[in-house]
């Protein structure tokens, strides 16, 4: 039976290691809580996006650490319905703050987690500030896009506008000239000329 436990607890302990491993080494922000959203596990890629470490962010209420005061409520409601349903897992998009309190937009995925018998709830966060300035870029490039076909449409209306008058002068008076030029006296004839010219 010592044997038995032994192996069972070198076995927690390896899986305990490499769950770690792999939490810190995770791209996106991991942070682990308890079911109340106090903060039982923060990883490196949080310390990096948020700015606190990990001593400061252990124990610490995740709705009032990360997210400005406005949100505190929705996020902690979003939470409640979450461990009430049981629903394992929810994703959305939201507004962060840094430990210098400036916000920046991120994506949230929460999951309902067992560990040691107990529900916990897993986080990983990720900053979008650059997928946002991403699709800013492209709506900004869209409605430029959009403004220089307007404007090439506005412009090829007013020269077909402009040039309308002067050709139609040009085409009648040519027309008149070559039907009629052998009945038009000479001074009929210089002042159609002149009408082309001028036009």
């Amino acid at each position: 039976l010592e044997a038995r436990v032994e192996q069972r607890t070198e076995d927690l302990t390896q899986a305990n290691s490499a769950f770690q491993s792999v939490l810190e080494n995770a791209q996106d922000a991991v942070v682990l809580t308890d079911q109340d959203g106090r903060i039982t596990n923060w990883n490196r890629q949080a310390e990096v996006t948020f700015g606190w470490s990990k001593q400061e962010a252990i124990g610490s209420d995740l709705a009032k650490l990360i997210f400005p005061p406005h949100l505190y409520h929705q996020v902690t409601g979003i939470l409640t319905r979450q461990k009430l349903t049981q629903r394992d897992s929810t994703r959305r998009e939201s507004v962060a703050i840094r430990q210098d309190g400036t916000e920046f937009p991120i994506e949230l995925s929460s999951t309902l987690i067992n560990v040691a018998g107990e529900r916990e709830f897993s986080f990983f966060i990720r900053d979008i500030t650059q997928r946002r300035q991403a699709e800013n870029d492209i709506a900004e490039s869209i409605a430029k896009q959009s403004e220089l076909t307007d404007l090439k449409s506005r412009f090829v209306a007013m020269a077909s506008h402009e040039f309308r008058t002067p050709l139609a002068t040009i085409l009648s008076s040519s027309e008149l000239l070559s039907n009629y030029s052998d009945r038009l006296n000479e001074g009929e004839r210089k002042k159609l000329f002149g009408k082309v010219d001028g036009a």
